[in-house]
């Protein structure tokens, strides 16, 4: 994602995980003389992806050795499509004998994990609750421990109760989803009660009204609790809630080219000016909340919220890096450290430190009695030994030493650019990226899966077309989700 380390998304999710034992570790043995004996129980990693990647994830972990995990510890499977379908009902063909197919959003999880028979694996492991986070937020605090003793303190751990990390939101137009009391009404016996329950309301089925909807004091928005998707549980909750989850749908809409069952024809995809073509049931894992009693909501800062869906705007890598950066560079302020010129990190001057130093900014004092200068990178005494001794890193790249080097050149990230695909060759973070990287944002262009005969005319128009590199029609989507490594966007 163009971090100076170049390290993925779901790297940084394991080393956090492997951080958190390491002071899970370190704890116990200052609190207890025997843990040192009894140790840290591992904690077992489930990746859930769909069918379209799940070869390709196998593969990227395997060569990069699990990033230190055992094997023994990680398990990756994939969780079910479901069919789109237009106005009508009908379900609508990709091409003829081939249905069009999406995935069937991220609260399928719950049912890949039930209907591969993993719980009783998880049992068998001394796995008692279940920690769920996206793989698309750079920020995320994998086992976040200050968010598990708050859930441990307000019973979060009993059955049939679910904890949600929560941000504050800051704008109607946000795309996240909200936390809110339902009410639902039960007859009991003669009488009917009045129960609240916890719900997340995404932001695509809140009337307008709702998301403008401000406090009478403060001024702030009424709803505006906004979920991080990050969730803590009971493992003898899955089943319940894969229960709840499948029952409840949510219609998601797309701009599809597909074949006309008429005439046999492709039916070009609607401009974006024109209504979505296609209708799709998805389900989400806020949903789990449908099958608890209670559910509880832990604060945190808006840090923690750097998700990564877009290549441009809000939510895009260049906004989710400058972030990132400006969070390391408080924890190395927070250290005693300083900045060469009062410079702020940003996405061209980037500042990082590895997980493996420190999850939150813990362990840093007395690291930076120098003036810092930007870019900058932090690294574990195990990643710089392991290039001294001019081994290959677990994500196979190249990673600068500890501090700053002038002249070096990946420290200051470029991203490739649509408008720069006509260029058969360019420098990109010291990798020469070619004419197929150049087709392969043609085709990510349109928003839409484009025909045989225009894939053809773009393979003859762009450069180097007579090379014969076979380049795969994709959609803008399969591009977020193969550059950023995840299924999340």
């Amino acid at each position: 994602i163009g971090l100076p380390s170049k390290k993925t998304l779901l790297q940084l999710l394991f080393e956090r995980v492997k951080r958190v034992m390491h002071i899970a570790l370190a704890y116990g043995r200052s609190m207890d003389a025997g843990f040192k004996q009894r140790g840290v129980k591992p904690i077992s990693i489930y990746v859930i992806c769909n069918e379209w990647n799940l070869r390709e994830l196998n593969d990227f972990l395997e060569a990069n050795e699990l990033f230190g995990m055992r094997e023994s510890e990680v398990h990756v499977l994939a969780h079910r499509f479901s069919a789109l379908v237009d106005d009508k009902g009908k379900v609508l063909l990709e091409r003829k004998h081939k249905a069009w197919v999406q995935p069937g959003g991220h609260g399928m999880c719950f049912q890949a994990l039930v209907d591969d028979g993993l719980i009783p694996d998880l049992k068998s492991r001394g796995i008692t609750h279940v920690f769920l986070a996206p793989t698309n937020n750079l920020g995320c605090k994998v086992l976040d421990p200050v968010f598990l003793g708050h859930c441990e303190d307000v019973k979060v751990t009993d059955r049939k109760t679910a904890g949600v990390k929560l941000v504050q939101k800051l704008s109607p137009d946000e795309e996240v989803g909200v936390l809110y009391n339902h009410q639902v009404t039960k007859k009991h016996g003669d009488k009917f009660i009045h129960i609240l329950t916890p719900q997340i309301l995404e932001k695509f089925e809140t009337p307008q009204s709702g998301l403008k909807r401000k406090c009478p004091i403060g001024g702030d928005l009424f709803f505006n609790q906004a979920s991080q998707c990050v969730f803590f549980c009971n493992i003898s909750d899955l089943q319940l809630f894969r229960d709840a989850v499948t029952k409840v749908n949510h219609l998601k809409r797309h701009r599809v080219s597909h074949v006309d069952l008429d005439t046999g024809e492709t039916t070009p995809a609607p401009a974006v000016e024109h209504p979505a073509n296609a209708l799709q049931l998805v389900h989400f894992v806020s949903d789990l909340f449908d099958a608890c009693v209670k559910g509880v909501g832990f604060m945190s800062g808006r840090e923690e919220m750097l998700v990564i869906r877009t290549l441009v705007g809000e939510k895009s890598v260049r906004s989710a890096l400058s972030q990132y950066s400006k969070l390391c560079q408080t924890w190395i302020r927070a250290a005693g450290g300083s900045f060469e010129g009062d410079m702020i990190a940003s996405d061209r001057e980037l500042c990082e430190i590895s997980p493996l130093v420190s999850y939150a900014g813990e362990g840093l004092q007395g690291q930076f009695r120098e003036v810092t200068a930007l870019p900058f990178l932090m690294q574990s005494s195990a990643e710089t030994q392991r290039k001294k001794r001019g081994m290959p890193l677990p994500d196979g790249g190249l990673t600068p030493a500890v501090g700053y080097k002038p002249g070096f050149s990946t420290q200051r990230a470029e991203f490739f650019s649509f408008a720069e695909a006509a260029s058969s060759k360019r420098e990109f973070n010291n990798v020469k990226r070619t004419d197929e990287d150049a087709f392969v944002g043609l085709f990510a262009r349109s928003s839409e899966r484009i025909s045989d005969s225009q894939r053809a005319e773009l393979l003859a128009e762009a450069p180097g077309a007579d090379a014969g590199i076979d380049v795969r029609t994709v959609t803008h989507k399969e591009v977020v989700e193969l550059q950023l490594g995840t299924d999340y966007a």
